[in-house]
């Protein structure tokens, strides 16, 4: 899961826009689609490091959910497909 934002189609700008919707509070439902078509055994952890901005090292070992299940560039690289498939679900796309 080494793919770039621009592997998927999606800018850094748009990338950044999102982020900053999402932890104003906005598509936590689709975050939460996203986050499990992704890589549903990390999905929690991706959801909160979308919707509050938490990085791996914060949730590598989260009290609730546990250790993540993917090293750290894994886990980034499945938070790149999570926005690429949200930014795919927001304008109405089908992500491959």
């Amino acid at each position: 899961m080494r793919k770039s934002y621009a592997d998927y189609g999606l800018t850094d700008r748009r990338a950044k826009e999102l982020l900053e919707e999402c932890h104003a509070g906005k598509y936590s439902a689709q975050v939460r689609t996203a986050a499990y078509k992704a890589c549903p055994i990390a999905a929690e952890h991706i959801i909160l490091s979308i919707m509050q901005n938490k990085s791996y090292d914060i949730l590598e070992f989260d009290l609730k959910l546990g250790r993540i299940s993917v090293g750290r560039s894994d886990f980034y690289g499945y938070r790149r497909y999570a926005l690429a498939i949200l930014n795919n679900m927001l304008e109405g796309k089908e992500m491959a």
